[in-house]
């Protein structure tokens, strides 16, 4: 299936990991992203394992890892909260460090979300992003990662134009 990247987002809590890249590889994918949440990313009760789980399912079965892809449901670089922020970017940078480990590509990245009930302003929203985007793709340089930006209907940094600001910064 050349071309195509299926994720292991929907393989959460229906199979392991290791059981979900094997059926994608045994369904002819050569590659796939993987969904760093839980059950499948556990960076802080098996950080230490993760890697060679991942590594070794990639090896038995020639699905290559091209990308970790975290969820934003509890990661949040606009959150307001800078103790929140602060968290967020270095789960990304941990999660980064997992993709480098596993030889993947690419770490994507998202805005976070703005709250519904007392939104912080746009320009303070887009600053916090911005500054954790610079400190998430400094801090894995080293790793030849590429730090890939999702837009997501989050109203921040939702656009085409807006995301090209992004790259431009």
């Amino acid at each position: 299936h050349r071309g195509f990247t299926p994720s292991s987002y929907s393989y959460l809590w229906r199979a392991d990991l290791p059981a979900a890249i094997e059926d994608m590889a045994r369904t002819g994918f050569e590659e796939t992203e993987i969904m760093a949440a839980l059950p499948h990313i556990d960076l802080w009760n098996r950080g230490a394992e993760l890697a060679s789980e991942i590594r070794h399912a990639s090896e038995q079965t020639g699905l290559r890892i091209a990308g970790l892809n975290p969820p934003g449901l509890d990661i949040n670089i606009s959150s307001a909260d800078a103790s929140m922020r602060e968290w967020s970017v270095e789960m990304y940078i941990a999660i980064g460090r997992l993709a480098a480990e596993v030889d993947a590509r690419y770490l994507v990245v998202h805005p976070g979300r703005v709250p519904t009930l007392v939104p912080a302003p746009v320009d303070a929203a887009r600053e916090w992003v911005l500054a954790a985007l610079s400190r998430i793709a400094r801090a894995l340089e080293p790793t030849g990662l590429k730090v890939l930006f999702e837009n997501t209907p989050t109203g921040l940094l939702d656009s085409g134009e807006e995301c090209l600001d992004v790259v431009r910064h």
